[in-house]
């Protein structure tokens, strides 16, 4: 029933998924190795997170299709993390509004405004993305080209608090007198303990999710298996520079696939209808000479 899903975007971000750019390479006027630059507008992807009045996150990655004129469209990216608050602070919260620390939760529904909780980075350890301060805080990075996301993780954090999310701050504004974290970032959350304390924490960077040997490891591209539905027998390459190249390959495929066809004419033995009935009414009256010959003893 619809009145049963009353869903609403609350909030809507469009950010860049892919190794951050210097202000030079992004005006045209980059001095730094020409293929190095290529590598990186290519692992680079456009992409929307759309954060519902339910707390779910929905992810678009946005790609040229040359079939629909090189027109940009957004492809629905599918997460495997959950989004919702958690059972645990529900229960958190009925005790501290059972305990009258926080309004009720028909006072908390009135207030129109909400700070924003979808928030672009650029150039953390060498990234440019999306941090979403939601119920569960998530980073929205890109892994060999393709849009991923990735939980973060703090201490001594308390489930949501006296607040609708953990993670009430984010800032990657760092001052100058922090040299070693020029690329880092700035998190304040709930702490566990009384209410309305609050916990700063200063992190340098996202080195150990790019690591060699962290959460992300390796280089290269992203390669995802699409299902055809059928069975390739050959593929070639179109060696044609008007509409193939070496950037943008164009390949030919012959397949093959099941079909549901009537096929009763293989079955033919080239009898009449006649003929047919005729064979039928021997072999019944064979059957019936048998029978009876069995009933009177041979």
């Amino acid at each position: 029933r619809p009145e049963l899903h009353d869903v609403e975007a609350a909030e809507i971000r469009f950010f860049v998924a892919g190794p951050s750019l210097q202000p030079e390479s992004i005006a045209g006027k980059s001095t730094t190795d020409i293929g190095a630059e290529k590598d990186s507008w290519m692992l680079r992807s456009l992409c929307i997170l759309v954060d519902t009045s339910h707390g779910d996150l929905h992810l678009y990655s946005g790609s040229k299709r040359t079939s629909n004129e090189n027109r940009l469209e957004f492809s629905r990216v599918p997460l495997s993390n959950v989004t919702r608050p958690s059972d645990e602070a529900g229960r958190h919260f009925v005790k501290l509004r059972r305990k009258r620390i926080i309004p009720p939760s028909s006072t908390a529904q009135k207030m129109d405004f909400r700070p924003n909780r979808l928030h672009r980075f650029r150039d953390i350890s060498g990234e440019d993305g999306l941090f979403a301060a939601t119920p569960r805080p998530l980073w929205f990075v890109s892994e060999r080209g393709a849009p991923t996301v990735v939980s973060h993780k703090s201490r001594h954090v308390s489930p949501a608090g006296a607040k609708p999310v953990p993670v009430s701050g984010f800032c990657t504004a760092m001052p100058d007198s922090f040299k070693n974290a020029k690329n880092g970032f700035i998190t304040i959350h709930e702490r566990i303990g009384r209410v309305g304390s609050q916990r700063l924490t200063l992190y340098n960077g996202l080195w150990d999710m790019f690591a060699p040997h962290g959460i992300i490891p390796g280089g290269g591209i992203s390669i995802q298996k699409v299902p055809l539905g059928v069975t390739v027998r050959h593929i070639e390459f179109i060696d044609d520079a008007s509409i193939s190249s070496t950037s943008r390959p164009v390949y030919a495929m012959l397949v093959s696939h099941e079909i549901e066809a009537d096929q009763s004419y293989l079955n033919d033995d080239g009898l009449t209808p006649e003929e047919r009935q005729r064979i039928r009414d021997e072999k019944e009256a064979a059957k019936v000479r048998k029978q009876v010959e069995a009933d009177l003893g041979g």
